[in-house]
Protein backbone atom coordinates (compact mmCIF):
# COMPACT_ATOMS: atom_id res chain seq x y z
CA UNK A 1 0.00 0.00 0.00
CA UNK A 2 3.03 2.50 0.63
CA UNK A 3 4.38 1.83 -2.85
CA UNK A 4 1.49 2.57 -4.46
CA UNK A 5 0.58 5.66 -2.82
CA UNK A 6 3.85 6.52 -3.71
CA UNK A 7 3.22 6.08 -7.33
CA UNK A 8 -0.18 8.21 -7.28
CA UNK A 9 1.38 11.02 -5.17
CA UNK A 10 4.01 10.92 -7.78
CA UNK A 11 1.76 11.19 -10.94
CA UNK A 12 -0.04 14.35 -9.07
CA UNK A 13 2.98 16.88 -9.47
CA UNK A 14 2.76 16.92 -13.53
CA UNK A 15 -0.53 17.79 -13.04
CA UNK A 16 -0.02 20.25 -10.28
CA UNK A 17 2.66 21.92 -13.16
CA UNK A 18 -0.24 21.60 -15.93
CA UNK A 19 -3.22 23.55 -13.35
CA UNK A 20 -0.63 26.22 -11.74
CA UNK A 21 0.86 27.61 -15.85
CA UNK A 22 -3.04 27.76 -16.62
CA UNK A 23 -3.50 29.71 -13.16
CA UNK A 24 -0.29 31.80 -14.40
CA UNK A 25 -2.09 32.93 -17.19
CA UNK A 26 -5.10 33.83 -15.66
CA UNK A 27 -2.99 35.44 -13.20
CA UNK A 28 -0.42 37.20 -14.90
CA UNK A 29 2.49 36.15 -12.63
CA UNK A 30 4.17 33.12 -12.03
CA UNK A 31 4.74 34.37 -8.51
CA UNK A 32 0.92 35.05 -7.63
CA UNK A 33 -0.30 31.87 -9.02
CA UNK A 34 2.50 30.27 -6.58
CA UNK A 35 0.62 32.32 -4.08
CA UNK A 36 -2.22 31.33 -4.68
CA UNK A 37 -1.53 27.37 -5.12
CA UNK A 38 -0.10 27.96 -1.51
CA UNK A 39 -2.45 29.26 0.15
CA UNK A 40 -4.97 26.86 -1.08
CA UNK A 41 -2.76 23.98 0.02
CA UNK A 42 -2.30 25.97 3.32
CA UNK A 43 -6.05 25.96 3.59
CA UNK A 44 -6.12 21.85 3.05
CA UNK A 45 -3.56 20.99 5.27
CA UNK A 46 -5.11 23.52 7.70
CA UNK A 47 -8.48 21.23 7.43
CA UNK A 48 -6.57 17.98 7.42
CA UNK A 49 -4.52 18.68 10.79
CA UNK A 50 -7.91 19.12 12.31
CA UNK A 51 -9.45 16.55 10.96
CA UNK A 52 -6.71 14.20 11.65
CA UNK A 53 -6.53 15.52 15.56
CA UNK A 54 -2.47 15.97 14.60
CA UNK A 55 -2.12 18.87 17.25
CA UNK A 56 0.22 21.47 17.04
CA UNK A 57 3.10 21.03 19.00
CA UNK A 58 5.35 24.06 17.96
CA UNK A 59 6.54 26.05 20.32
CA UNK A 60 9.52 28.50 21.69
CA UNK A 61 11.03 25.94 23.44
CA UNK A 62 10.70 23.38 20.06
CA UNK A 63 11.60 26.16 17.74
CA UNK A 64 14.90 26.74 19.83
CA UNK A 65 15.76 23.03 20.07
CA UNK A 66 15.56 22.42 16.13
CA UNK A 67 18.48 23.25 13.69
CA UNK A 68 18.11 26.20 11.43
CA UNK A 69 17.55 24.23 8.50
CA UNK A 70 14.80 22.38 9.19
CA UNK A 71 12.51 25.51 8.67
CA UNK A 72 13.98 25.51 4.74
CA UNK A 73 11.72 23.16 3.29
CA UNK A 74 8.93 25.72 2.58
CA UNK A 75 11.43 27.95 0.83
CA UNK A 76 12.84 25.44 -1.09
CA UNK A 77 9.32 24.34 -2.56
CA UNK A 78 8.73 28.01 -3.66
CA UNK A 79 11.60 27.95 -5.68
CA UNK A 80 10.58 24.78 -7.07
CA UNK A 81 6.99 25.33 -7.68
CA UNK A 82 7.41 28.55 -9.18
CA UNK A 83 10.35 27.14 -10.91
CA UNK A 84 7.71 24.43 -12.35
CA UNK A 85 5.50 27.10 -13.46
CA UNK A 86 8.23 28.89 -15.43
CA UNK A 87 9.95 25.93 -17.19
CA UNK A 88 6.55 23.59 -18.32
CA UNK A 89 5.89 25.93 -21.67
CA UNK A 90 9.64 26.00 -22.39
CA UNK A 91 10.44 22.38 -21.78
CA UNK A 92 6.99 20.52 -22.11
CA UNK A 93 5.51 18.09 -19.14
CA UNK A 94 8.60 15.31 -19.60
CA UNK A 95 11.82 17.59 -19.50
CA UNK A 96 9.98 19.62 -17.08
CA UNK A 97 9.67 16.50 -14.78
CA UNK A 98 12.90 14.46 -16.07
CA UNK A 99 15.50 17.73 -15.57
CA UNK A 100 14.46 18.45 -11.62
CA UNK A 101 14.42 14.43 -11.64
CA UNK A 102 18.37 14.08 -12.01
CA UNK A 103 19.12 17.22 -9.74
CA UNK A 104 17.35 15.47 -7.07
CA UNK A 105 18.94 11.75 -7.60
CA UNK A 106 22.61 13.47 -7.65
CA UNK A 107 21.38 15.72 -4.38
CA UNK A 108 19.92 13.17 -2.60
CA UNK A 109 22.67 11.22 -3.25
CA UNK A 110 25.34 13.75 -1.84
CA UNK A 111 22.96 14.14 1.20
CA UNK A 112 22.78 10.17 2.02
CA UNK A 113 26.64 10.04 1.40
CA UNK A 114 27.26 12.91 3.69
CA UNK A 115 24.26 12.46 6.44
CA UNK A 116 22.89 16.03 6.03
CA UNK A 117 19.76 16.75 7.13
CA UNK A 118 19.78 13.73 9.77
CA UNK A 119 19.47 11.32 6.80
CA UNK A 120 21.01 8.25 7.31
CA UNK A 121 24.73 7.79 5.76
CA UNK A 122 25.21 5.89 2.67
CA UNK A 123 28.95 4.98 2.09
CA UNK A 124 29.22 5.61 -1.65
CA UNK A 125 29.39 2.47 -3.57
CA UNK A 126 30.11 0.92 -7.38
CA UNK A 127 26.83 0.07 -7.70
CA UNK A 128 25.62 4.08 -6.84
CA UNK A 129 28.36 5.24 -9.21
CA UNK A 130 26.90 2.93 -11.83
CA UNK A 131 23.57 4.13 -10.95
CA UNK A 132 24.44 7.82 -11.30
CA UNK A 133 26.00 7.10 -14.83
CA UNK A 134 22.86 5.74 -16.08
CA UNK A 135 20.58 8.02 -14.98
CA UNK A 136 22.66 10.77 -16.99
CA UNK A 137 22.63 8.44 -19.93
CA UNK A 138 18.65 8.94 -19.48
CA UNK A 139 18.28 11.75 -19.06
CA UNK A 140 20.50 12.74 -22.14
CA UNK A 141 18.24 10.26 -24.26
CA UNK A 142 15.03 11.96 -22.83
CA UNK A 143 16.19 15.15 -23.51
CA UNK A 144 18.55 15.02 -26.08
CA UNK A 145 17.23 12.04 -28.19
CA UNK A 146 14.64 13.71 -30.21
CA UNK A 147 16.94 16.55 -31.15
CA UNK A 148 19.45 14.55 -32.28
CA UNK A 149 17.26 11.87 -34.11
CA UNK A 150 15.81 14.72 -35.86
CA UNK A 151 19.12 16.04 -37.33
CA UNK A 152 20.09 12.59 -38.73
CA UNK A 153 16.41 12.11 -40.28
CA UNK A 154 17.09 15.76 -41.55
CA UNK A 155 20.46 15.39 -42.35
CA UNK A 156 20.14 16.35 -46.58
CA UNK A 157 18.33 19.00 -45.67
CA UNK A 158 19.80 22.69 -45.98
CA UNK A 159 20.65 23.75 -42.58
CA UNK A 160 18.57 26.66 -42.24
CA UNK A 161 15.74 24.50 -43.37
CA UNK A 162 16.67 21.94 -40.63
CA UNK A 163 17.44 25.17 -37.93
CA UNK A 164 13.63 26.23 -38.85
CA UNK A 165 12.42 22.69 -38.20
CA UNK A 166 14.00 22.08 -35.40
CA UNK A 167 12.39 25.65 -33.65
CA UNK A 168 8.68 24.80 -34.71
CA UNK A 169 9.18 21.01 -33.37
CA UNK A 170 10.74 22.73 -29.96
CA UNK A 171 13.68 20.75 -30.24
CA UNK A 172 16.54 24.07 -31.03
CA UNK A 173 17.73 26.63 -28.72
CA UNK A 174 20.74 27.29 -26.49
CA UNK A 175 18.55 28.63 -24.28
CA UNK A 176 16.77 25.24 -23.90
CA UNK A 177 19.84 24.30 -21.96
CA UNK A 178 19.87 27.20 -19.68
CA UNK A 179 16.20 26.37 -18.37
CA UNK A 180 17.54 23.07 -18.11
CA UNK A 181 20.09 23.36 -15.86
CA UNK A 182 17.43 25.77 -13.98
CA UNK A 183 15.39 22.43 -13.77
CA UNK A 184 18.57 20.25 -12.30
CA UNK A 185 18.69 23.35 -9.81
CA UNK A 186 14.96 22.82 -9.10
CA UNK A 187 16.07 18.89 -8.44
CA UNK A 188 18.50 19.70 -6.00
CA UNK A 189 15.92 22.00 -4.14
CA UNK A 190 13.64 19.48 -4.36
CA UNK A 191 15.89 16.72 -2.34
CA UNK A 192 16.17 19.05 0.18
CA UNK A 193 12.90 19.73 0.86
CA UNK A 194 12.02 15.99 1.01
CA UNK A 195 14.77 15.58 3.57
CA UNK A 196 13.98 18.38 5.63
CA UNK A 197 10.46 17.76 5.63
CA UNK A 198 11.30 14.18 6.32
CA UNK A 199 12.92 15.14 10.11
CA UNK A 200 10.52 17.83 10.38
CA UNK A 201 7.83 15.66 10.25
CA UNK A 202 9.98 12.78 12.52
CA UNK A 203 10.57 15.74 15.43
CA UNK A 204 7.35 16.81 15.09
CA UNK A 205 5.59 13.02 15.64
CA UNK A 206 3.43 14.15 12.61
CA UNK A 207 4.25 14.24 8.67
CA UNK A 208 0.41 16.29 8.31
CA UNK A 209 1.71 19.09 10.62
CA UNK A 210 5.37 19.34 9.20
CA UNK A 211 4.23 19.53 5.67
CA UNK A 212 1.58 22.92 6.91
CA UNK A 213 4.25 24.20 8.56
CA UNK A 214 6.38 23.32 5.47
CA UNK A 215 3.36 25.41 3.50
CA UNK A 216 2.81 28.21 6.35
CA UNK A 217 6.54 29.73 5.35
CA UNK A 218 6.29 29.40 1.83
CA UNK A 219 3.42 31.25 2.28
CA UNK A 220 4.80 33.89 3.85
CA UNK A 221 7.85 33.95 1.53
CA UNK A 222 5.49 34.55 -1.64
CA UNK A 223 2.99 36.77 0.02
CA UNK A 224 6.35 38.87 0.24
CA UNK A 225 7.84 38.43 -2.94
CA UNK A 226 3.94 39.12 -4.56
CA UNK A 227 3.21 42.34 -2.23
CA UNK A 228 7.35 43.41 -4.11
CA UNK A 229 6.54 42.72 -7.63
CA UNK A 230 2.99 44.83 -7.00
CA UNK A 231 4.73 47.65 -6.09
CA UNK A 232 7.50 47.11 -8.82
CA UNK A 233 4.59 47.06 -11.38
CA UNK A 234 2.91 49.64 -10.14
CA UNK A 235 6.16 52.38 -10.47
CA UNK A 236 6.79 50.82 -13.30
CA UNK A 237 3.21 51.03 -15.03
CA UNK A 238 3.52 54.66 -13.77
CA UNK A 239 6.78 55.38 -15.41
CA UNK A 240 5.34 53.72 -18.63
CA UNK A 241 2.14 54.58 -18.90
CA UNK A 242 0.31 55.48 -22.39
CA UNK A 243 3.73 53.33 -24.02
CA UNK A 244 2.09 50.26 -24.63
CA UNK A 245 2.52 48.31 -27.80
CA UNK A 246 -0.11 47.18 -30.08
CA UNK A 247 0.42 43.88 -29.60
CA UNK A 248 0.95 43.51 -26.01
CA UNK A 249 1.02 44.95 -23.02
CA UNK A 250 3.78 46.30 -20.61
CA UNK A 251 5.14 43.72 -18.62
CA UNK A 252 6.92 45.16 -14.93
CA UNK A 253 8.71 41.58 -14.69
CA UNK A 254 10.68 41.98 -18.35
CA UNK A 255 11.86 45.87 -17.21
CA UNK A 256 8.92 47.96 -18.84
CA UNK A 257 9.06 45.79 -22.64
CA UNK A 258 6.18 44.95 -24.42
CA UNK A 259 5.10 41.03 -23.75
CA UNK A 260 2.78 39.06 -25.66
CA UNK A 261 -0.72 38.00 -24.34
CA UNK A 262 -1.42 34.93 -23.72
CA UNK A 263 -2.34 33.35 -27.05
CA UNK A 264 -5.89 32.11 -25.91
CA UNK A 265 -7.79 33.61 -23.43
CA UNK A 266 -9.18 30.60 -21.12
CA UNK A 267 -12.55 30.98 -18.87
CA UNK A 268 -11.66 30.21 -14.95
CA UNK A 269 -12.42 26.64 -14.42
CA UNK A 270 -12.84 24.77 -10.97
CA UNK A 271 -9.65 22.45 -11.13
CA UNK A 272 -7.87 25.74 -12.00
CA UNK A 273 -7.97 26.11 -8.34
CA UNK A 274 -6.49 22.52 -6.84
CA UNK A 275 -3.09 22.36 -7.27
CA UNK A 276 -2.49 23.82 -4.22
CA UNK A 277 -4.10 21.24 -2.54
CA UNK A 278 -2.42 18.26 -5.17
CA UNK A 279 1.06 19.87 -4.03
CA UNK A 280 0.00 19.53 -0.35
CA UNK A 281 -0.39 15.81 -0.69
CA UNK A 282 2.75 15.61 -2.72
CA UNK A 283 4.73 17.13 -0.47
CA UNK A 284 2.52 15.43 2.73
CA UNK A 285 3.01 11.88 0.96
CA UNK A 286 7.16 12.63 1.01
CA UNK A 287 7.19 13.78 4.60
CA UNK A 288 5.21 10.87 5.69
CA UNK A 289 6.96 8.06 3.36
CA UNK A 290 10.95 8.97 3.71
CA UNK A 291 11.14 7.90 7.35
CA UNK A 292 8.58 4.64 6.60
CA UNK A 293 10.15 3.38 2.91
CA UNK A 294 13.83 5.47 3.63
CA UNK A 295 14.58 8.17 1.11
CA UNK A 296 16.26 5.83 -1.52
CA UNK A 297 12.78 3.98 -2.16
CA UNK A 298 11.12 6.86 -2.03
CA UNK A 299 12.99 8.50 -4.85
CA UNK A 300 12.34 5.89 -6.99
CA UNK A 301 8.58 5.06 -6.35
CA UNK A 302 7.92 8.89 -6.91
CA UNK A 303 9.75 8.89 -9.53
CA UNK A 304 7.92 6.30 -11.07
CA UNK A 305 4.64 7.99 -10.51
CA UNK A 306 5.72 11.17 -12.20
CA UNK A 307 7.44 9.85 -15.26
CA UNK A 308 4.12 8.03 -15.68
CA UNK A 309 2.53 10.99 -15.31
CA UNK A 310 3.92 13.28 -17.66
CA UNK A 311 4.12 11.09 -20.49
CA UNK A 312 0.58 11.12 -20.00
CA UNK A 313 0.12 14.45 -20.22
CA UNK A 314 2.20 14.95 -23.23
CA UNK A 315 0.92 12.27 -25.15
CA UNK A 316 -2.64 13.34 -24.46
CA UNK A 317 -2.81 17.07 -23.81
CA UNK A 318 -4.41 16.55 -20.20
CA UNK A 319 -6.16 19.50 -19.03
CA UNK A 320 -5.23 21.53 -22.02
CA UNK A 321 -1.56 21.09 -22.16
CA UNK A 322 0.14 20.77 -25.38
CA UNK A 323 0.54 17.85 -27.06
CA UNK A 324 3.48 16.89 -27.57
CA UNK A 325 3.96 12.79 -28.92
CA UNK A 326 5.87 11.03 -26.86
CA UNK A 327 9.16 9.20 -29.19
CA UNK A 328 10.29 5.64 -28.58
CA UNK A 329 13.79 6.97 -27.76
CA UNK A 330 12.13 9.32 -24.66
CA UNK A 331 10.44 6.00 -23.42
CA UNK A 332 14.34 3.91 -23.75
CA UNK A 333 15.63 7.23 -21.73
CA UNK A 334 13.56 7.01 -18.86
CA UNK A 335 13.89 3.03 -18.46
CA UNK A 336 17.14 3.96 -18.07
CA UNK A 337 16.94 6.70 -16.17
CA UNK A 338 14.80 4.30 -13.69
CA UNK A 339 17.75 1.48 -13.87
CA UNK A 340 19.94 4.21 -12.62
CA UNK A 341 18.10 5.46 -9.78
CA UNK A 342 16.77 1.92 -8.66
CA UNK A 343 20.95 1.03 -8.71
CA UNK A 344 21.91 4.58 -6.69
CA UNK A 345 19.12 3.66 -4.41
CA UNK A 346 18.60 0.24 -4.16
CA UNK A 347 22.04 -1.30 -4.80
Amino acid sequence: MPLLFAVLIGALLPLQTVINTRLRWLLHSPLRASLASFGVGTAYLIIAVIASDAGWPISRSFIAQQPWWIWLGGACGVVFLTGNIVLFPRLGSVQTVVMPILGQILAADVIDSCGWFDAQVRPWSWSRATGTCLAIAGMLLVVAGPDVLYRRIHSDQPATDVSQGRELHGRAGAGRWIWRLAGLGMGTLSAMQTSVNGALGVHMHSAIAASLVSFLVGLVILAVAVLIETLQRSVRRSATEGSSGANGTVDAANDGKTAPKPPVKQPVKWWHWIGGALGATFVYGNAMLAPLLGTGLTVVVVLLGQLGGSLVVDQFGVLGAARRPVKAIQLCGVVVLIAGAALMRLG
